[in-house]
């Protein structure tokens, strides 16, 4: 935006939100995928072939193999594990309330105190997560779960088991910094960054991605191809932005062309509210935060609006367009193949699965391959201290994991998963639903509050531009007038707001990891704000993410007045600073 532009920002305030707008490949011609994309599995080989050496190594223990093969086994005396007597545990009973005023005690606390009889998890919540995936994303091929402890550790669990120094993993070009920072740099794995934009990963870019890495595999002593695309399909983590449907298609297609897995890493999956609340959220005669709770939460898609009906991978074209939103797919006769009526997921009360629902799907729902792996976690719509997830992937590669979580935690906390397990059986179907609406409408309403509060501080796309999103938890930012978001830095620390500079959140940052912080903060330097030991700091990048998941209506109205102040003062100096660079050349 040009100074011209940005003097307007100091009154102007314009009608509408504006769309944040990715640079789109330069790209002119549209590409067709064939035979591979229609739905023949072309399976990727014998898993070995692509795991790396801790990965192929990885085998269940000889003990652990004794213990489960005669777990519950009428008449063996068991002398191999070193299980604690169950008498001697502490905890006789545990009575828990829910939010909503019903009580449960927790009907097993044997299995609550003691090791993992599974490593897989607790049956019952197995048994809810195995039935669970089946309704809602009815994958086309077989599929097993794993009971982990949480997303972050689910990740951890499958890198190790694919990469290895020097390996390549494939991301969006903005994406979840623990996977650069935390994973990928301490591990050694390079990052080939896909790009994206308003509407996910831009399929033609990543076709030229694994064009370019495949030429170069070719060359003698090339590095090898990459095996492992990680994305983040719904409220992604920075950009807030949700994949659509065609663009799914597509890069699926290309996966099974490039023989890709797919990291699917979805946490925000539930946290999903849709266009039509999203519009009547941002009509102009509407305060988002007047508009009645219960409302509200009708309007949601809740549990049942995440319910998808089998989806065709058939005859998908490559597009450098962004794709205007599909229309609502009606989820009425998700199980016609089955049943018809209701479907009970969970062991409650039935949910009716006859409405209409425009929420983003999954690529677990395409996968006639078994070449995704898709992790799912608690902590975004239960609670993130119960440290629960899971991973649904192909069955000899939840051996491998299981096999590797042995080492890791010897199983996820017994407590917590029959915590968690008798929540979601007291809930049973429509429980969850209601709970889902819940968060869902909190999450909505707190992203109109920011954006309406961005259209006013910010001038509405005159400092900053952004796209508003309809899931997650995340705003992503783009900040007129600046190269890189850092200059802004300093202001803002003094301001007491805190936001995450897009640079740390760039694919190419990953390399030497650190953290955002003030170098007087350090012992060893002083001066202007940086990005300590990180190849961050060589990258510039306009964005910042905000996020207004933990933050109330006050706060989020405060931090965009705060940030807005900062901007206009940015702009100002910079301004002066210009004016006076020009006066001086006049005089020399």
């Amino acid at each position: 935006m040009s100074p011209a532009a940005l003097d307007t920002c100091e009154t102007q305030v314009l009608p509408s939100t504006p769309k944040l707008a990715i640079p789109q490949l330069d790209n002119a011609k549209a590409l067709v995928l064939k035979a591979v994309a229609d739905a023949v599995p072309c399976p990727p080989g014998p898993l070995q072939d692509y795991l790396a050496e801790e990965g192929q190594l990885r085998n269940q223990g000889t003990l652990r193999s004794l213990v489960g093969q005669f777990q519950g086994v009428p008449g063996v005396v068991s002398l191999s594990a070193g299980f604690p007597p169950p008498h001697i545990f502490p905890f006789s009973s545990i009575s828990l309330q829910l939010t909503n005023g019903t009580q449960i005690a927790l009907p097993d606390m044997t299995a609550a105190q003691q090791y993992n009889a599974s490593l897989r998890g607790y049956p019952p919540l197995v048994h809810w997560a195995t039935n669970h995936v089946q309704a809602l994303h009815r994958p086309p091929s077989v599929h097993d779960i794993l009971i982990t402890n949480g997303a972050n550790h689910s990740l951890e669990l499958i890198t190790s088991l694919f990469l290895q120094r020097g390996d390549a993993l494939l991301v969006e070009e903005y994406t979840y910094p623990v996977i650069l920072e935390s994973i990928a740099m301490p591990k050694g794995y390079r990052t080939l960054g896909v790009p994206i934009d308003n509407f996910g990963i831009i399929p033609l870019g990543l076709e030229r991605v694994l064009e370019e890495a495949a030429a170069a595999a070719a060359t003698p002593g090339g590095p090898k191809m990459p095996k492992l695309l990680y994305t983040v399909p719904t409220g992604h983590n920075p950009t807030g932005c949700t994949i659509t449907p065609e663009r799914r298609k597509q890069v699926y297609a290309l996966c099974r062309k490039f023989d890709v897995w797919i990291l699917e890493d979805d946490p925000y999956f539930y946290l999903q509210w849709g266009s039509a609340a999203q519009s009547m959220l941002e009509a102009e005669s509407i305060d988002p935060e007047t508009v009645e709770e219960d409302a509200l939460r009708s309007s949601m898609p809740g549990l049942k609006g995440l319910l998808r009906p089998p989806v065709s991978t058939t005859n998908t074209t490559l597009s450098t367009s962004s794709p205007s939103p599909s229309p609502a797919t009606s989820s009425s006769s998700i199980l016609s193949s089955s049943s018809s009526g209701p479907v009970s997921m969970s062991g409650g009360t039935n949910v009716n699965t006859s409405t209409t629902s425009s929420m983003s799907s999954s690529y677990l729902a395409l996968d006639v391959d078994c070449r995704v792996i898709r992790v799912d976690t608690f902590s975004k719509f239960l609670a993130p201290g119960v440290r629960l997830g899971w991973v649904t992937a192909r069955s000899d590669l939840i051996e491998k994991l299981t096999s590797a979580l042995q080492t890791h935690t010897v199983g996820p906390c017994s407590l917590s998963q029959t915590v968690v397990a008798a929540t979601l059986a007291a809930w049973g179907d429509a429980g969850l639903d209601a709970h889902l609406r819940q968060i869902q409408a909190e999450y909505s309403r707190r992203c109109a509050v920011l954006c309406r509060a961005a259209s006013r501080e910010l001038g509405n796309g005159c400092l900053a531009e952004w796209d508003v999103p309809r899931a997650g938890m995340f705003l992503w930012v783009k900040i007129n007038g600046v190269e890189d978001a850092v200059e802004v830095w300093d202001a803002l620390h003094d301001a007491k707001i805190i936001v995450c500079p897009g640079r740390v959140m760039a694919a190419a940052a990953a390399g030497v990891g650190g953290s955002f912080r003030k170098e007087e903060d350090s012992p060893h330097t002083t001066g202007n704000t940086t990005i300590n030991n990180c190849a961050a700091n060589k990258l510039k990048s306009p964005f910042v993410r905000v996020a207004f998941s933990s933050v109330d209506s006050a706060g989020l109205k405060e931090g965009m007045r705060r940030f807005g102040n900062v901007l206009r003062k940015h702009h100002r100096d910079t301004k002066a600073q210009q004016q006076q660079q020009q006066q001086d050349m006049v005089v020399v």
